[in-house]
């Protein structure tokens, strides 16, 4: 009578254990879930990561062109300021000396003060351009910030990821484990009842 108690109380014991393994599959399910979840959202973060590197390559692309359109308007107004250098030295008497023709003067009259119209604008543009040159390095400084944090963010990710899976896999695990002891100790107690009978 002892041996069929002992069955009866491990058959009870495998009985809870199934029940516990239906609350354990709700929450392997809800591991697998998160598990589920937190790859969605690294996949996410991966792609905002890729996203910010392309608009920071965009970023460097135009600063390149910026600073190439910055340079090449100062060699402009160098060019202006050296041909407007070369006209003040010239006195009027000495142009009319030289050009026998009123209106060749007043055609170089003109000349220079177009060249001063001209190096009037480019000095504006210069300053546009500077202007929009600081605008692009602090959006390119803001997106090289946003990227580090993604970063981060992806690496705490991947650690809560490796985390759930290792708890999935532990619970798993014990489970099953714990089932075949049962399993065990039931089948050696009938053997040892068959015997006695």
């Amino acid at each position: 009578q002892t041996l069929e108690r002992q069955i009866a109380e491990y058959k009870a014991a495998i009985d809870d254990k199934k029940s516990e393994a239906t609350t354990l599959n709700s929450q392997i399910k809800k591991l697998e879930n998160q598990i589920g979840y937190l790859e969605t959202q690294i996949k996410l973060t991966q792609t905002q990561i890729a996203q910010a590197g392309l608009k920071i390559q965009s970023l460097s692309n135009d600063i390149q062109t910026q600073e190439i359109d910055i340079n090449r308007q100062k060699k402009n107004i160098t060019a202006t300021i050296q041909i407007i250098n070369e006209y003040d030295q010239t006195t009027p008497f000495e142009l009319l000396l030289e050009n026998n023709i009123f209106t060749s003067i007043l055609n170089q009259f003109q000349y220079i003060e177009n060249l001063h119209g001209g190096l009037q604008e480019k000095l504006i543009k210069i300053k546009e351009l500077k202007t929009n040159l600081e605008e692009q390095k602090t959006d390119y400084e803001d997106q090289k910030t946003s990227m580090e944090s993604l970063k981060t963010q992806l690496r705490g990710q991947s650690l809560v990821l490796d985390d759930q899976k290792d708890e999935k896999n532990d619970l798993l695990t014990t489970t099953k484990n714990q089932e075949k002891q049962y399993q065990v100790m039931v089948s050696d107690l009938q053997k040892k009842r068959t015997q006695i009978e």
